[in-house]
């Protein structure tokens, strides 16, 4: 197995750990491609030949894939935090401020 086809492997089953919400899976796994990828840096410069280039276009995609999921659960982890606080009857975290608008009132006289 090319350390790109590993790569191809480990993001496979990382997204299966997003996918299953289990955490320490998503920890190993993280960890397991890490080190894939500090071995393709180690390696240097790679004679690209058409199934490389195709494997490296898939693992491209699959990373685009990895990012839709932790965002995803960042957003549903903000969500959950603000709900919670809401039923703590504390105020809501402000994400957005039109900070144009903010200094309109404070005109000098």
């Amino acid at each position: 197995m090319t350390a790109v086809e590993s790569i191809i492997a480990i993001q496979a089953t990382l997204m299966e750990a997003f996918d299953s919400r289990d955490i320490a899976r998503i920890e190993a796994t993280t960890k397991d491609l890490a080190r894939a990828l500090e071995q393709v840096r180690q390696r240097g410069a790679i004679l690209a030949d058409d199934k490389l280039r195709t494997d490296l276009s898939y693992a491209l995609k699959q990373t685009e894939a990895l990012k839709t999921r932790v965002n995803y659960l960042a957003l549903r982890n903000r969500e959950k935090i603000e709900k919670l606080a809401q039923m703590r009857g504390a105020a809501m975290p402000h994400v957005y401020a039109n900070r144009r608008n903010a200094w309109s009132s404070r005109i000098p006289a």
